[in-house]
């Protein structure tokens, strides 16, 4: 039986966490539904919540832990407060040893050894009526894995929602999470994403390699000529800075080096991201949580009280965002977002469809950096390593983009292609027939 008691007005300066007892509660579950791990004794677990917490919450608690839960009502800005202290001192993430000798474990673990193995940016679990297979994007494309028997499959995915804090009980809405686990002596950082299918879940796992992204631009790819005037850009006073690609296209490893290009003592940053996939010194980073009322137009409106020089919004996902992104822009602070579009004119035509006037676009963005990345030229049948390619274009007086940084990705591909640097099987998979 569950035990709630409150803790008296003046004991709050006791609420402390030992490693152990942070350790039994995976950390993005504890930091979505504001629950502070107290203490461990063997088999009972102490939190603190807050008053306001959902009914079940106590019950997802005990299903994430295992453990039995006294639970302890707490003001929710003070569980913060000691959350935001806590979790970065835990260095290793917690594995149960219990659940290592599963075969459901085993089959996890094998699937990610797998995917660190090949390089995967991605692991696709994907459903059928006989199991389900496993697939990998390499390199940007799609690779065949490992299959699972169709007894595991359902309790393999329900083990990836268990790590990334999701609800394993739902399996009709789609569900995003995240988790960090020690695999092969690598920690790894992983962002989920479940789909309802009419043969059961299909789960993708992004792998996050934060120790990987380059220090600055020099290592990105780009031109000479576009790497100075994105530099020019994006050291001005104000105004807004975006880079546009489809998914998989690099555009946060692009945000990241910019940032960390700009990053001193001498400067305020502040980023608003989902996930943050990478720390950085000197940036005040904010973490989207829509359980919690945090979004990207929300969290910006309190940033740009908070005397930044440059602001970074991870991405322009609504009209809500893109006027607040635009409007803060407008009001004197530089701006880098990214935003899911094709080359320059369609990440304007984005903004004017979410209702960002042409005179306003005209006034404040400064640039659109479109990328790709390309798979080098194969050799023994087999694709190198991608590189970025950067269209850098301009925004003319009327609110239209206007290519003038070297030409078009089309240009740049063509000639890649005439240097023997990729083929055009690669090209057409990357632009389609503007290509061809």
């Amino acid at each position: 039986m569950t035990i709630s008691v409150d803790i008296p007005s003046d004991g709050w300066s006791d609420l402390n966490s030992d490693p152990e007892a942070l350790r039994r509660v995976p950390r993005h579950f504890a930091l979505d539904h504001d629950v502070l791990a107290l203490a461990w004794d063997g088999d009972e677990l102490a939190v603190a919540i807050p008053e306001a917490a959902a009914p079940e919450t106590i019950d997802r608690i005990r299903f994430e832990t295992g453990a039995r839960v006294r639970a302890v009502v707490a003001p929710r800005d003070i569980i913060r407060t000691r959350l935001s202290r806590a979790y970065p001192s835990l260095s290793t993430p917690f594995r149960n040893e219990r659940e290592d000798e599963s075969p459901v474990v085993s089959i996890l673990d094998a699937i990610i050894e797998d995917a660190l193995e090949h390089t995967a940016s991605d692991i696709h679990m994907e459903p059928s009526k006989t199991g389900g297979r496993v697939r990998e994007r390499v390199h940007g494309a799609m690779r065949a894995g490992r299959t699972i028997p169709d007894d595991q499959f359902d309790r393999v995915v329900a083990r990836v929602k268990l790590l990334a804090g999701m609800d394993v009980a739902d399996r009709r809405q789609p569900q995003d999470g995240r988790f960090t686990i020690e695999i092969a002596g690598r920690t790894v950082d992983a962002r989920v994403a479940t789909l309802p299918t009419p043969d059961g879940e299909k789960a993708v796992v992004r792998l996050l390699r934060a120790s990987e992204l380059p220090s600055g631009l020099d290592g990105l790819g780009m031109s000479s000529d576009v790497l100075a005037a994105h530099r020019s850009i994006i050291r001005s006073a104000h105004g807004c800075v975006i880079v546009a690609g489809p998914t998989g296209s690099g555009k946060t490893t692009t945000l990241y080096a910019s940032l960390a290009d700009r990053n001193g003592a001498e400067l305020n940053i502040c980023s608003v991201e989902d996930p943050v996939e990478m720390r950085l010194s000197d940036v005040t980073q904010v973490q989207i949580c829509q359980r919690a009322g945090v979004t990207f137009a929300s969290a910006l409106r309190s940033i740009v009280r908070q005397d930044p020089d440059l602001v970074m919004i991870g991405e322009v996902r609504d009209a809500e965002t893109a006027h607040a992104a635009i409007g803060a822009a407008l009001a004197g602070h530089l701006v880098l977002t990214s935003i899911h579009a094709g080359e320059g004119e369609g990440a304007l035509e984005r903004l004017v469809e979410f209702g960002v006037s042409r005179r306003s676009i005209a006034s404040c963005v400064r640039g659109v950096l479109s990328q790709r990345l390309v798979r080098r030229t194969p050799r023994a049948g087999v694709y190198g390593a991608r590189t970025g390619v950067f269209e850098l274009a301009t925004v003319d007086r009327t609110g239209h983009a206007r290519v003038d940084e070297g030409g078009s990705l089309a240009h740049r591909v063509e000639g890649m292609i005439a240097r023997g640097e990729t083929d055009r099987a690669e090209a057409r998979r990357i632009l389609g027939e503007m290509s061809a």
